[in-house]
This record gives C-alpha cells, sequence and structure tokens, in this order.
C-alpha cells in the first residue's frame, strides 16, 4: 500500500501501472492496480498524520495489506539536497521524540539515504530547517510518522520514499499552514486568495513550486517502478 497527500503525487507512477481499478472507498483518492507483477494499492487522503493515518486504517480494514509505503513530496532539510532528488528514509522521527526504523528498498537508481523527520505543521522558513537539521533530520514530511507508528503495531514492513520539492535555504512567502483546513487538508483556494494580497513575490512562488512537484512527480514514479520490496 503507497499512501501520499494528494493524487498529484503519484502522477508519475500512474503510467506505468497495469489493470488500474478505481475503488469506491470514502477516500480523496483510491486506486489498485498492478506493478512489476504485484497487486497495489494507491492511496490519498488529505496532508497529515491524521488524515494519513485514517486513510491507512480504512484500507487495512476492507482488504490485506503486507507492507505500507510513505511516499509523496518532502522539505530538504540536508542544504545538499536538490528539487526532485529521490530521499528514502531508514529511520522516521516524529513528535514527542518517537523514532521508528524504515526498510530498504533494492534501486540502483541514485537516491540519498538518512533520516526523516516527520512534523505536525508545515515547516516554511529556513530557520526551523536548520533547528530539524541540528536534529538530525535530513528531510521533512508530514504523513510518515503516523504511518510507521501504524506500520510497526501491526508488525508490517514500513518504508518511506520521497522527492524533494523545496531546499534547506529556503523560507516560504505564502502562508501554507495557514491555507490548511481543520482537518489538516491544503485549501488551494484559500493559498490562491493569500498569495494575490501579494502577487509580485506569492504567484512566483507557487508556479516555481507547481513546477518543481511536476518534475518531482516524474523521478518518484521512475524510482518507484525500479524498486523491490
Amino acid at each position: 500500500m503507497l499512501v501520499a497527500a494528494e493524487k498529484r503525487e503519484f502522477a508519475g507512477l500512474l503510467p506505468r501501472l497495469a489493470r488500474r481499478e478505481s475503488l469506491g472507498w470514502s477516500l480523496d483518492f483510491c486506486s489498485a492496480a498492478v506493478l512489476g507483477g504485484r497487486r497495489v494499492l494507491l492511496v490519498a487522503n488529505g496532508q497529515g498524520g491524521r488524515l494519513a493515518g485514517e486513510a491507512l486504517e480504512l484500507v487495512r480494514n476492507r482488504t490485506e495489506v503486507d507492507a505500507v509505503i510513505s511516499t509523496g513530496f518532502c522539505g530538504g532539510l540536508d542544504p545538499a539536497l536538490a528539487p526532485a532528488e529521490i530521499f528514502v528514509a531508514r529511520q522516521v522521527r516524529g513528535p514527542e521524540a518517537a523514532c521508528y526504523s524504515a526498510w530498504l528498498p533494492e534501486c540502483a537508481h541514485p537516491h540519498v539515504r538518512g533520516v526523516l523527520v516527520s512534523e505536525d505543521r508545515i515547516v516554511q522558513t529556513s530557520r526551523d530547517r536548520r533547528r530539524l537539521r541540528e536534529q538530525g533530520g535530513a528531510a521533512v514530511d508530514l504523513e510518515s510518522a503516523a504511518l510507521a507508528r501504524r506500520a510497526a503495531a501491526w508488525g508490517l514492513p514500513f518504508y518511506a520514499i520521497r522527492a524533494v520539492t523545496d531546499t534547506a535555504q529556503e523560507s516560504f512567502c505564502c502562508d501554507f499552514e495557514g491555507a490548511r483546513l481543520a482537518d489538516g487538508r491544503l485549501s488551494y483556494r484559500r493559498l490562491l486568495m493569500a498569495a494575490l494580497r501579494d502577487p509580485a513575490a506569492r504567484l512566483p512562488e507557487l508556479w516555481r513550486l507547481r513546477q518543481r512537484a511536476d518534475l518531482a512527480a516524474r523521478a518518484l514514479g521512475d524510482f518507484l517502478a525500479n524498486c523491490r520490496f
């Protein structure tokens, strides 16, 4: 089972799937398919650990799951990480100092391994990124700790494979955290309306991040399609 925040994070992988079928479950996106001769489930249910965890629990209550893969985009904490670079976690650190080991896939494609920090809030400034880097993190996301915790409790193999969209040196002009809804989902309408109040600074940032997301999704799809789990 591959879990992302949004369907667009699967954009590079979807063309590589065989026998894809949509599942009518109450999630933002849920599809079954075959990848490399194995049946896979692709799920997206919004940003944050709460929504990711709910998605995993719903799916596991409906069908058998033999491994959990947290995937999608991440932010860089290591200054060496570049946009669209693939990051594979060997450990996930969550809130309250919780730590979870992650399995490593077999893949000949270039990638970076390290510690993935999973935060409750979107990390928006280079200062906050430096703080997390000083604590040993190399990349940051929102969902992996919640997924790793459940996988560990259920005795399932857990992987975290992400593609970088924003770098350690960057601070956002846009308030992404402020654009999240009460359930954690990112409201693009709210984000755009806020950007229009300072279009010269914020609209180019949104466009740049969208272009990076497209590149990251393609790189991620290529990597996942060539992994052995």
